[in-house]
């Protein structure tokens, strides 16, 4: 399908990702590729998925690999292709991955001496224990332990990198509950790998 400007070198295509013929029957993809080429150089641009559900572990890597298109970091394709696919492209292609999830604790202090009030933030992020998931696997007294297990850390790790007490501003407070979060960029994911002994480690 040609790009707006029919002048324009821009070329932009649909592609919808069905796994079993009732998908096809039903118009019913569970995934949608944008991808654009300029000028011979495509890539994919957008990833639509659905709030739930979507292609199998095993066929989402199988289709990006048969078409071999980059993912455009300019529009956030890589980071929902991991997010969502566990999905990277590396030098060599693309390869699935287990996923390295971790747990985000915000804290914040109030500074009541001026007018008005400022707020200073701090997120500690910590590596999430496989044995104690932020959600209990569903058992909700699981998950309680586990959301006061991580805010303790969070708590220790703010204190040893926080040079302490601010004159006129209150103490240290968790804002909000700790959030699960995912990795889906090379840099923090090296990072993580390097500190975890774990480089060059794929499933």
């Amino acid at each position: 399908m040609r790009g707006w400007d029919a002048e324009s070198p821009l070329s932009i295509a649909r592609l919808g990702i069905i796994e079993k013929e009732e998908d096809r029957e039903a118009g019913r993809p569970l995934a949608v590729l944008c991808v654009i080429d300029d000028e011979g150089s495509p890539e994919i641009v957008d990833t639509l998925l659905p709030a739930e559900g979507g292609p199998s572990r095993e066929t989402m890597p199988e289709v990006l690999k048969a078409l071999d298109l980059p993912p455009s970091g300019r529009m956030g394709a890589d980071r929902t292709l991991a997010g969502r696919c566990d999905c990277w492209f590396t030098d060599d292609g693309w390869e699935l991955r287990e996923p390295t999830h971790l747990v985000s604790v915000s804290f914040v202090r109030t500074c009541f001496s001026v007018d008005s009030v400022i707020h200073e933030a701090n997120d500690i992020v910590l590596l999430m224990d496989p044995d104690e998931p932020l959600d209990g696997r569903g058992d909700a007294e699981a998950g309680y332990r586990a959301q006061h297990r991580y805010i303790n850390e969070a708590f220790e790790r703010l204190f040893e990198t926080n040079p302490g007490t601010r004159p006129g501003f209150s103490s240290w407070m968790t804002d909000g509950e700790p959030r699960h979060v995912k990795v889906v960029g090379d840099a923090l994911s090296n990072e993580i790998a390097e500190l975890h002994g774990r480089i060059g480690v794929r499933p």
